[in-house]
């Protein structure tokens, strides 16, 4: 059986529940306890080739990059029109974003006639 790359070793570690990431230009790994000791020292040992790996990653999606603006970013101020009514649940709210405007020349005007009465038979 071949050895695994350092890409399939990885990918075997984030199954098993460590992940491997870079952050800050460094590598942060988390869940190090559920690794064997030949293990530990093998991911330290191959430290800077896990770090090129991961940069050279990065490098490669630029989304991340957007993301992060994102985040830096101020959020976006959202106009509320209204209340979305779920019976038995929580209210939501309405925003105007999610709406489309309807053309008021093709739509039909229903008005609710106040003063109905519940006639019981």
């Amino acid at each position: 059986m071949r050895p695994l790359t350092l890409p399939q070793w990885l990918a075997e570690l984030r199954r098993r529940g460590v992940q491997v990431r870079l952050h800050g230009g460094r590598v942060r790994v988390s869940g190090l306890r559920r690794l064997s000791v030949p293990e530990r020292a093998a991911l330290v040992a191959s430290g800077a080739q896990v770090q090129a790996l991961l940069e050279a990653r990065a490098r490669r999606r630029p989304k991340h990059a957007k993301q992060e603006q994102q985040l830096v970013a101020e959020p976006k101020q959202r106009r509320v029109i209204g209340q979305i009514v779920n019976p038995g649940g929580a209210l939501r709210l309405l925003f105007e974003d999610e709406t489309k405007p309807i053309p008021a020349r093709g739509a039909r005007f229903v008005g609710v006639p106040y003063g109905w009465r519940i006639w019981r038979q």
